[in-house]
């Protein structure tokens, strides 16, 4: 079950950052009209780097492992995913190096954004169990 819920919050991020980045490079370039097909590919690809990435998300319940082992690991693959997904979405310009350059800052600030929330998410979660479990050693 848990990584039907980490597809769904994959794919859910994935869209959310793609709607952002769309709407940033609709607003910087005026000019560029979004086709219905064109939007249409960019939601399905984004929807499969949603799927990569929220099953990649399932390292962080390996326990044997190392949180940096594994946070490496899964930013690895966010980076090969979004390059390949990228790829085929002309996300950028292999001539380019600037292109690419805004891509890998793209991937670090959502990365780091993603994290900070789950983070606090995460400790909001284990203040609330800690307090359950303060209360019945208390009774």
């Amino acid at each position: 079950m848990k990584w039907i819920q980490n597809i769904i919050l994959g794919c859910l991020i994935s869209l959310s950052a793609s709607y952002i980045t769309i709407t940033v490079i609709t607003l910087n370039k005026s000019h560029r009209l979004w086709s219905g097909e064109e939007l249409l590919e960019q939601i399905l690809l984004t929807l499969i780097l949603g799927v990569v990435i929220g099953t990649a998300t399932l390292l962080f319940e390996i326990e044997s492992w190392s949180y940096l082992r594994i946070l490496t690991l899964h930013f690895l693959i966010v980076l090969v995913s979004v390059f390949t997904v990228g790829a085929l979405g002309r996300w950028y310009d292999i001539e380019n190096p600037a292109t690419i350059f805004f891509l890998v800052c793209e991937i670090i600030v959502i990365y780091i954004v993603v994290s900070f929330i789950t983070i606090v998410l995460r400790t909001i979660e284990i203040k609330k169990i800690n307090e359950v479990l303060k209360k019945k050693t208390e009774e």
